[in-house]
């Protein structure tokens, strides 16, 4: 099952390289008869890696040129590793071809017992219930620049660009438990008292997928949320603004 999101077009200031970025997600789904709904409760993959998948057409480049932007891609990507790690993921990067950049994420949080206790068990029992599990495998992203001049910042800013605001806009809010950072974190912050709970309200397991998606629908741990609720307090805001050399809070790749 696939999810396609708008093409994106971004430009540099100097109005001299374009960029048209699509994108889509892959989600592994059990239930053929269903799509993606409200009802899902979406996780990475748990015995392999979530792939990000980055194809990079550099317009009339030669091989040679494709290459090392590329690998100042790579790099880039490289010099944000915290950003995956603060995600709870173990990353790794390569280029598959010279236009083409493989993100490889290895989850940290839901292994395969865990998902099979809290969630698998629970949801084959009670056949009533709506909640059911979908695994997001991949996500693919095909970006073509055009324009007179091409740099590698200019090509790792709009990368970063893109990125981020795949994130923002897109992935945080469908996909919470495999992409977003708060709620990631909630999740580990409540996984011990789930079992607990469950047994307190129910006497059973069976609470345990309601309350992990009730963490996932919280919209309070979306990147938009926190902007907004920063952007009500002047005085954070002030402070900010004096930081001029402070690194992005959400930076998915930096030029060296």
């Amino acid at each position: 099952m696939n999810v396609n999101f708008d093409s994106v077009y971004l430009a540099n200031t100097r109005r001299n390289l374009l960029s048209q970025w699509s994108s889509s997600v892959t989600l592994l789904n059990a239930d053929l008869e269903r799509s993606l709904d409200l009802d899902s409760i979406v996780l990475p993959p748990r015995q392999k890696s979530l792939q990000i998948n980055i194809n990079l057409n550099y317009g009339d480049e030669d091989d040679l040129s494709s290459s090392q932007f590329t690998h100042e891609i790579i790099q880039s990507l490289t010099n944000c590793s915290d950003f995956w790690h603060d995600l709870n993921y173990k990353p790794s990067f390569q280029a598959s071809s010279a236009s083409c950049v493989e993100i490889s994420l290895d989850c940290e949080i839901f292994t395969t017992m865990k998902t099979k206790s809290l969630l698998e068990q629970p949801l084959s029992i009670l056949k009533h219930m709506n909640a059911r599990l979908l695994t997001v495998t991949t996500v693919d992203v095909q970006a073509v620049f055009l324009g007179t001049s091409k740099s590698a910042p200019d090509i790792v800013k709009q990368c970063n660009e893109f990125l981020v605001s795949l994130f923002v806009s897109q992935l945080e809010f469908q996909f919470p438990l495999a992409f977003s950072r708060v709620c990631r974190s909630r999740f580990l912050q409540q996984e011990a008292f789930l079992g607990p709970i469950s047994y307190a309200l129910a006497n059973s397991a069976s609470m345990i997928p309601k309350l992990i998606k009730i963490i996932s629908d919280d919209k309070t741990a979306t990147t938009c949320y926190r902007i907004l609720q920063l952007s009500g307090d002047r005085r954070k805001v002030s402070r900010l603004l004096k930081l001029k050399d402070a690194v992005s809070p959400f930076q998915i790749l930096k030029h060296s």
